[in-house]
């Protein structure tokens, strides 16, 4: 017999995982919740990922609605 794991609330995040990304110093990154809401940055991921993090209209921002649905992406992810 196997045993389910918990399943957090969206949004939500273990200390653990918060210290994980408080030790990444050299490298930009992000926690996000299943459906890509960005729950938490590190300095260098919030210097990379400024522009949804800081002109996406929606809250909390969503990284995926940002991509495909706001125009300003077309800058942020060129191509």
């Amino acid at each position: 017999m196997t045993q389910r794991g918990v399943r957090r609330a969206e949004g939500t995040f273990s200390a653990g995982l918060k210290r994980v990304l408080d030790s990444m110093t050299g490298s930009p990154a992000f926690i996000h919740a299943g459906r890509l809401v960005i729950l938490d940055v590190d300095d260098l991921g919030r210097a990379l990922y400024a522009p949804p993090l800081f002109t996406a209209p929606a809250r909390p921002v969503n990284i995926g609605r940002f991509e495909f649905l706001d125009l300003t992406s077309r800058i942020f992810f060129p191509g």
